[in-house]
């Protein structure tokens, strides 16, 4: 392992918790930084670039991002630990879920339901009353989209 490399590996910030690198630096996520990586995600700094979202920080999943190096504002490599490679995301996309996941969120919905679509029957009730059973449906739809877990556990 290289002398600027092994650094990294003994730091357990860079496994434990989400952070953007940039030419300028590292930002970890955290109760001061709490929307840093959905910032990030729907304006990315200058190319190069690395973002990594960490969903337990057990994994080393940030390693993979070493081939995968962001050079684009428009489509862009995240790094996570509970996929085998990075997922490709397109800014465009990220601008197009934003509000479907602010509204779910202003709702009170958890994320581990937008994350696993199980969605309780009293949910269910209080969107049709309220009249929006199309957002359950959109959500529904995204299920299981590598894509789509980035966004929401970026949302703050």
């Amino acid at each position: 392992m290289c002398e600027r490399c092994r650094p990294i590996f003994k730091d357990r910030r860079f496994r434990q918790r989400s952070w953007v690198a940039t030419t300028t630096g590292v930002q970890f996520a955290d109760s001061e930084h709490r929307t840093l990586l959905w910032d990030t995600l729907r304006e990315p700094p200058d190319p190069p670039f690395c973002v990594y979202v960490t969903a337990g920080g057990q994994k080393q999943g940030w390693i993979s991002l070493g081939i995968y190096l962001s050079t684009s504002r428009e489509r862009y490599w995240v790094g996570t630990d509970w996929t085998d490679r990075p997922v490709l995301i397109e800014r465009a996309w990220v601008h197009d879920q934003a509000e479907l996941i602010d509204r779910m969120r202003e709702r009170k919905m958890p994320k581990q339901v937008l994350l696993d679509g199980q969605f309780s029957s009293g949910a269910w009730d209080r969107a049709m009353r309220e009249e929006w059973t199309d957002d359950i449906e959109a959500v529904l739809a995204r299920v299981g989209d590598p894509r789509w877990e980035v966004v929401v556990r970026a949302h703050p």
